[in-house]
């Protein structure tokens, strides 16, 4: 079974059909991509994933469990992270505490454990703030360790985000639009970062809009349309499509 599996899911919001029927597999050490015009239910179906929106039916698997009936707040846990297509930060907080908040979705000790200092808390501190570090290193961003995230232009943002997902230690990444709003210097360096993180072990799953990127970062691309999957494949297969070319009306030469 893949690391990711998707059956039928089907959500519907007050009458409007967001997914309808969509299933698609995600391979373990793999970059894949989802793909398709505004509204076609991408990032619903990101939401179903981390169930910050709740599926109607269907089901989904990750390492082979069960996930669409747990809680919100235990997904991290099972090793998924995800980061948003509108970069949402602690803007007064620092680049490093930013990148260090993801962490603790996945830490062990008990509430008592922290009120009172003890061990098992301390230790876990110390490994969050060498995983932190690393992080920012990883990322080319140590040297804004102490700068309000808020101040950062947009391209630093999406890194400190970017950092918050990977400071979990996950299995799976999602991100949606991930290079939305940089410059082209900006992207290439994000698109260097996404391989990089393929090749530490974690698979990654990401919604893109420019047709370049997806085509040259993703093995496998599904694309939805109007909350139905229409097409998925390698990206031969998907700039070949005739559907696919006729839902992005008129954007052959950007899928080329």
């Amino acid at each position: 079974m893949p690391l990711l599996h998707i059956e039928s899911i089907f959500k519907n919001f007050g009458g409007l059909q967001a997914l309808v029927d969509v299933s698609m597999d995600v391979e373990e050490d793999s970059i894949s991509a989802l793909i398709g015009p505004n509204g076609s239910g991408k990032t619903t179906l990101f939401n179903v994933v981390t169930k910050l929106t709740p599926n109607d039916s269907g089901q989904i698997f990750f390492a082979k469990e069960r996930i669409d009936d747990l809680p919100a707040h235990l997904i991290p846990g099972r090793g998924i992270a995800r980061t948003f297509q509108i970069v949402s930060l602690f803007r007064e907080a620092s680049v490093w505490e930013n990148v260090a908040s993801g962490a603790f979705s996945r830490t062990k000790a008990e509430i008592f454990s922290i009120l009172l200092r003890l061990p098992k808390m301390r230790s876990e501190e110390r490994h969050i703030k060498e995983r932190t570090m690393e992080i920012l290193r990883f990322l080319d961003i140590e040297h804004l360790a102490e700068k309000p995230a808020g101040m950062l232009p947009i391209g630093q943002q999406r890194l400190v985000e970017l950092g918050r997902g990977l400071v979990s230690e996950p299995k799976l990444l999602l991100l949606d639009e991930p290079l939305s709003g940089l410059n082209p210097r900006e992207s290439e360096l994000a698109q260097e970062k996404i391989m990089e993180i393929r090749d530490r072990g974690i698979t990654i799953l990401f919604v893109e809009h420019e047709m370049k990127p997806v085509m040259r970062l993703a093995e496998k691309i599904a694309v939805l349309n109007f909350g139905r999957k229409i097409a998925e494949g390698n990206p031969a297969e998907i700039r070949n499509n005739p559907e696919v070319i006729e839902v992005y009306l008129g954007k052959e030469v950007e899928i080329a």
